[in-house]
């Protein structure tokens, strides 16, 4: 099978960009449930 490299390259892009945004939301959650436990801790 062969792709042209264009395609290729946009079909790595967007993967990126949507591992990204998952990791992104990943460490949004993660750094929130650190801040609960902290809060939760003080309480």
């Amino acid at each position: 099978m062969s792709l042209p490299i264009g395609e290729a390259n946009k079909a790595l892009m967007e993967q990126i960009r949507a591992n990204r945004r998952l990791y992104t939301e990943f460490k949004a959650s993660k750094a929130f449930q650190e801040l609960d436990a902290e809060l939760e801790k003080g309480q």
